[in-house]
C-alpha cells in the first residue's frame, strides 16, 4: 500500500470509529472483498433516506446522483475529501427547478439515540419469533449445545450485541431528562425507556447463558451503575448474582436451588436453563482441557451423553438437574469424582495420573523431576524448558533409539500439560 493508501486508511478508520462510538452507527464490517461490492451501496442507502430521514424519492435520486459524481475518476485523496464533505455537510439539492435549495442529509449527526435503536433492532432482527429469552440464547449462543464450536461461531454476533446496547443505554442516558426537548411524546419516551430495558436483559441473559460474563465482569460497574440511574435497580441485580461466583460454582453449592438466582427470563424456561447451565459448563470444560487433557475429555463425553439424553427426553428435568449438578461437581471439583490414590493429593500430580494411563509410580516420578530440575521463570525461557522437558522424557517408555518420533511426540504432550499447571 502506498504512502497516500496508508494515510487514508488511517482515515477511514477514525470514521468507522467516530460513527460506531458517537453516533451509535451498526458497523457491518470490511466489504472490499464482497462480491459485487461498490463504494456507494445505492439500495441500502436510499432505503435509509426515505425510510428513515423521510426524504421524497426525488430528493433522493438527486442526492444519490450528486455522490456518484464526485466519486468519479480522481485520485483517492480528493475522492475521499469531497466524500467526506458531503457526509459531513449534506447534499445541497433542489427537488424541482425554481425552488429552494434543500440539504439531504446522508448522516444522522443529531440523534445518536435514534441510530442506537436502530443498530440493535437490524442485530436483532433474525432472531425467531416470539423473541424471548431462549429464541435470543439460541440466536446468540447456538440452537445445539452438543456442538462446541457454534458458542464461539457466535461470538462476534454476541460482542456486536453487548457493545450496541451499552452505546444504547449511553445515548439514552444522556438525554433521559431532556426526552421532551428533544422532541419526544410522554409515550415515546415511555416506549423508548422499555426498549432500552428489553435490550439490556436481553443482554444480561446472553451474556450469562453463553458464560461470556465471566470474562467481562472488568466491564460492569459503569454499565451497572447507568443502568441503576436511568433504567431500575431490579435489572442490575441480573448482573450483580454472579458477581462472586460463577453459576457452575453456584451450582456446586446449592444445587438444583442455584436455578432461583437465574434471571426470570431463563427460569421460567426449562430448555433455556438446561442450555445456559450447558453452555457454561462446556465452557469451563474447554477452559480447563489443557491442564487435563484426558479427564476433561471424559467430562465433555459426560455432558454430550446429558444434552443427548434430554433432547431425547428420556428423563423428567428434576432427573436432568440432578445429573448436571452431579456433572457440575465433577467438572468444578476433579478431586472429589474420582478415586484417585492417596498420594496424587495436587492437580499436577492427577493431571500426569490421568494422561500417563494412571501410573501411580510414573506420574509421582515425573512430579519430583519436574520440581527438582524447574528453575524460576521457566516458561516461555527455551534452554530451561528444555531442561523440564528432557526430564519428562527420562521417565517415558521408549524404544532403543531415545530421540524417536514417538518419544518426542509423548514428551511433548506431557510437557504441555505441566506447562498448565499452576503449581510448578
Amino acid at each position: 500500500m502506498s504512502k497516500v493508501g496508508q494515510r487514508e486508511r488511517l482515515t477511514q478508520n477514525r470514521i468507522v470509529q467516530l460513527f460506531q462510538q458517537q453516533l451509535n452507527y451498526r458497523y457491518l464490517g470490511n466489504w472490499h472483498y464482497r462480491p459485487n461490492n461498490s463504494n456507494i451501496e445505492t439500495e441500502i442507502l436510499s432505503t435509509f433516506l426515505g425510510d428513515k430521514q423521510g426524504y421524497s424519492n426525488s430528493l433522493i435520486t438527486k442526492a444519490l446522483y450528486e455522490l456518484n459524481k464526485v466519486a468519479g475518476d480522481k485520485s483517492l485523496y480528493d475522492i475521499n475529501k469531497e466524500v467526506y464533505s458531503l457526509l459531513r455537510y449534506g447534499v445541497k439539492v433542489k427537488e424541482e427547478v425554481g425552488e429552494n435549495t434543500q440539504t439531504v442529509w446522508l448522516i444522522n449527526w443529531e440523534e445518536p439515540l435514534e441510530n442506537s435503536r436502530e443498530s440493535i433492532k437490524a442485530l436483532c432482527e433474525p432472531v425467531e419469533q416470539p423473541q424471548d429469552t431462549h429464541a435470543y440464547i439460541r440466536y446468540f449462543c447456538g440452537a445445539d449445545t452438543e456442538n462446541p464450536d457454534l458458542i464461539k461461531e457466535n461470538q462476534q454476533q454476541r460482542i456486536a450485541l453487548y457493545k450496541y446496547t451499552s452505546a444504547l443505554v449511553r445515548a439514552y442516558a444522556n438525554l433521559s431528562n431532556d426526552m421532551a426537548e428533544a422532541g419526544y411524546t410522554t409515550t415515546e419516551t415511555e416506549i423508548i425507556k422499555q426498549e432500552v430495558k428489553h435490550y439490556e436483559q436481553v443482554r444480561a441473559e446472553v451474556k450469562l447463558a453463553s458464560g461470556d460474563y465471566i470474562d467481562l465482569k472488568a466491564y460492569e460497574p459503569a454499565m451497572r451503575h447507568l443502568i441503576d440511574t436511568y433504567i431500575g435497580a431490579e435489572e442490575s441485580e441480573i448482573i450483580s448474582a454472579f458477581d462472586d461466583m460463577t453459576l457452575i460454582q453456584l451450582i456446586v453449592e446449592r444445587g438444583a436451588n442455584a436455578v432461583e438466582a437465574l434471571p426470570k427470563g431463563i427460569k421460567q424456561n426449562q430448555e433455556a436453563v438446561a442450555e445456559t447451565i450447558e453452555n457454561n459448563l462446556r465452557k469451563v470444560i474447554i477452559d480447563q482441557q489443557p491442564t487435563n487433557p484426558k479427564y476433561f475429555d471424559k467430562m465433555s463425553t459426560l455432558l454430550n451423553e446429558l444434552i443427548q439424553a434430554r433432547k431425547a427426553a428420556s428423563q423428567d428435568y428434576k432427573a436432568y438437574l440432578q445429573k448436571i449438578v452431579e456433572l457440575s461437581k465433577q467438572v468444578a471439583q476433579p478431586s472429589s469424582s474420582s478415586q484417585y490414590p492417596q498420594s496424587l493429593n495436587s492437580p499436577a500430580k492427577r493431571a500426569l495420573y490421568d494422561n500417563l494411563n494412571q501410573d501411580e509410580a510414573l506420574a509421582l516420578a515425573i512430579n519430583d523431576a519436574i520440581r527438582k530440575i524447574k528453575k524460576d521463570g521457566w516458561r516461555g525461557n527455551i534452554m530451561k524448558e528444555r531442561e523440564v522437558k528432557n526430564a519428562i522424557k527420562k521417565y517415558l517408555d521408549s524404544p532403543e533409539d531415545c530421540d524417536s518420533e514417538a518419544l518426542l511426540q509423548s514428551a511433548d504432550r506431557i510437557f504441555e500439560i505441566v506447562k498448565s499447571q499452576s503449581e510448578y
